[in-house]
């Protein structure tokens, strides 16, 4: 689900930051193949860490790949991203507390 956009997409977020390769590095993951035209300034972490406040690092996973550093990231991706989905789109989808 994190990999795949899903997670981001049920948060209705454009990227979030999560360790997608499991080498313990966080990498900021992209909602869809249409990433932004800048590099994002902010993510919501999917998982707890263990500092007050971590850095936004430089490792961009879109559309099932790994870049480093936003130079990296080839230019088709670097387009403002779709419309976000309504919350019809997620009717499916019930939380029972």
């Amino acid at each position: 689900m994190v990999a795949d956009g899903t997670y981001n997409r049920i948060l209705q977020l454009n990227w979030i930051r999560a360790d997608v390769d499991g080498d313990g590095t966080m990498e900021m993951v992209a909602s869809s193949a249409q990433a932004g035209k800048m590099p994002p300034t902010s993510s919501y972490d999917v998982w707890f860490q263990n500092t007050s406040s971590p850095p936004l690092n430089n490792r961009y996973y879109i559309d099932g790949k790994i870049y480093q550093g936003w130079d990296n990231v080839p230019a088709e991706y670097k387009v403002p991203p779709a419309v976000s989905e309504t919350q019809e789109d997620f009717k499916l989808i019930k939380f029972i507390f």
